[in-house]
């Protein structure tokens, strides 16, 4: 069997010998893969040393890689793009510009909105008087009367109240030949 790893997703594939040399689609992500001619034989792995791992991120969690800035799976043994090879500590500081990269972006986002907000108040602050509007005349109610009767018996005239609450008015109505 041959086993190749995705330098994209990360995902391992299992091949049959005879499909050394060919191209394929990576299953998880559609990547296309060329299997290896000679592939090299996989040797039992060494014991494992006890080390802290550098983090703890799941398999196929996005970083940068270190050489070329563009994103990468954490396991994919090389960057697609460039093909630098992800050792441990490119891997560190993949993740480290990841974090950088979305601290500066967060930050940005902080300072544009908080000018937004500052812009705006300045503009709320200069539209808006902070002196109410004149409180208008009451309303002589016997004129009211008359001119509601006036404008019911003339045809032709309706009664108006102006935007400014002031008394309303007998005019010629505008829906009348």
């Amino acid at each position: 069997m041959i086993c190749l790893s995705c330098p994209t997703c990360g995902g391992t594939l299992k091949l049959p010998p005879d499909r050394a040399g060919s191209v394929l689609v990576c299953g998880e992500c559609g990547e296309q893969l060329r299997v290896p001619e000679n592939p090299v034989p996989q040797q039992p792995a060494p014991p494992p040393t006890p080390q802290k791992p550098l983090s703890v991120d799941p398999p196929g969690t996005l970083m940068l890689c270190y050489a070329c800035k563009r994103d990468v799976a954490n396991n994919a043994p090389t960057c697609p793009k460039c093909g630098a090879v992800q050792t441990p500590e490119g891997r560190e500081r993949g993740r480290q510009l990841k974090r950088t990269y979305n601290y500066i972006a967060a930050s940005m986002c902080a300072a544009v909105l908080a000018l937004m907000l500052f812009i705006y108040l300045l503009e709320f602050r200069g539209s808006h008087s902070p002196t109410p509007p004149p409180n208008p005349k009451p309303w002589d109610l016997n004129r009211l009367k008359r001119d509601v009767d006036r404008a019911v018996s003339e045809p032709g005239k309706t009664t108006f109240v102006p935007a400014d609450g002031s008394q309303p008015l007998v005019v010629p109505d505008p829906d009348t030949p």
